[in-house]
């Protein structure tokens, strides 16, 4: 298909670009806050977003969660996928933002790619993590496969979706790829959502021809393609699609994640009884990073261990101690913490196979441009120390 064809289609093509702009422009305009542990929007923001899409769902929750409102999800799956997001740390607090590099290439690009570039960076790169569902298996492509073929295929439909159906949904691919598929027009959804309600209340889904030609050819790649990693994985994918679609020639490059390779990153680690703050070198190497904990910690030094931390498109990238064995994606010893660490304001996970299976949480607070040659402990204190108690007589 080539691009005149799809102008020729339009609309019809889903909303998937009105509603992402809708998005691009309220984290232009507001900069939300989001978590500095799940790095997800906070309630006001969701209602707020809610009101401004053209899928605002009627929703009646004293606690909204990001989970509650699918499409708002699946928008924001696709913002963190595709390399347009971007965060800022500001007076203890983590801000929304976009990629100016990526932000430009975007505005470049005609709708025909903007549209085969979300889909290859939703299919290839769009790991459930991003937006908190760990439960989901990364890279589950066969289970939304099966479910369009199997499930939806065979007809999904009543009054309304049972709850049993959408719970299994939810179990099975998230309620948020159903958001997706409407929104690139591979379903035709019809709803109750004009209903104050607890949820998105489906009523009936059909699969489209377009999802069908799209999802066939997803299906035959998936079968002939070994999963790499996630990076080059999406740019496999819309290798695929630019050999099937002749309109899909401009891509919006991945830009590759800050590299630090002077100064030094300040991480507080919390445990049970205790927090920390350590200034950690950027030239060390994961493996020199967690002895240096384990040696804060009064730790076996050469115990092995998995150190995880979020990459800029939110989900978690592992290294291993050299221990653990060379069939690992990523050792530890190969990569410096400069490279780990892409921004202050990033969360990290130590987890040591020694001394009981002890598990660390690190926050990094801030970047320091002043060379040092080792690691510091800056302070230590209890965790009660962080609270003042009074009684009363």
């Amino acid at each position: 298909m080539d691009a005149n064809k799809f102008a020729a289609i339009g609309r019809k093509q889903g909303q998937v670009l009105s509603e992402f702009q809708i998005l691009l422009d309220y984290v232009t305009q507001v900069k939300p806050r989001i978590g500095k542990k799940t790095f997800q929007l906070s309630s006001t923001s969701l209602l707020d977003l809610n009101k401004r899409l053209s899928k605002s769902l009627h929703l009646d929750l004293r606690k909204p969660q990001p989970r509650s409102f699918p499409h708002i999800n699946a928008l924001y799956l696709l913002f963190k996928s595709s390399g347009l997001a971007s965060y800022t740390y500001e007076d203890n607090n983590l801000y929304l933002k976009l990629d100016s590099a990526a932000l430009k290439k975007w505005k470049e690009l005609s709708d025909f790619d903007k549209y085969f570039n979300l889909l290859s960076s939703w299919l290839g790169n769009g790991h459930p993590e991003i937006i908190c569902e760990e439960r989901l298996l990364p890279q589950s492509n066969h289970f939304l496969l099966d479910f369009y073929f199997k499930t939806l295929k065979n007809g999904l439909s009543g009054t309304y979706i049972e709850v049993h159906k959408l719970e299994a949904i939810r179990a099975e691919v998230g309620i948020y790829q159903v958001a997706l598929l409407e929104m690139f027009n591979m379903v035709s959804i019809e709803d109750n959502n004009h209903q104050v309600s607890k949820q998105w209340n489906i009523k009936k889904i059909y699969t489209t021809e377009w999802g069908n030609l799209i999802f066939s050819l997803f299906e035959d790649f998936c079968h002939k393609t070994k999963f790499v990693q996630a990076e080059n994985y999406q740019l496999q994918v819309r290798g695929m699609f630019k050999e099937m679609f002749s309109g899909f020639k401009a891509d919006l490059a991945i830009i590759p994640q800050n590299i630090y390779d002077k100064g030094s990153f300040i991480f507080r680690i919390d445990t049970e009884q205790t927090w920390k703050r350590i200034q950690i070198p950027v030239h060390f190497t994961g493996l020199d990073f967690g002895q240096c904990i384990a040696e804060a910690f009064d730790l076996d030094t050469e115990s092995s261990f998995i150190l995880k931390a979020k990459n800029r498109f939110g989900y978690w990238d592992e290294y291993v101690h050299p221990g653990l064995g060379a069939a690992v994606v990523r050792d530890a010893d190969d990569y410096a913490v400069g490279s780990i660490c892409p921004n202050p304001g990033t969360n990290l996970v130590l987890e040591y196979s020694g001394g009981g299976g002890l598990h660390f949480e690190l926050f990094c607070e801030e970047y320091l441009p002043k060379y040092e040659l080792k690691e510091r402990i800056l302070e230590t204190k209890p965790f009660f120390a962080q609270y003042t108690h009074s009684t009363k007589k």
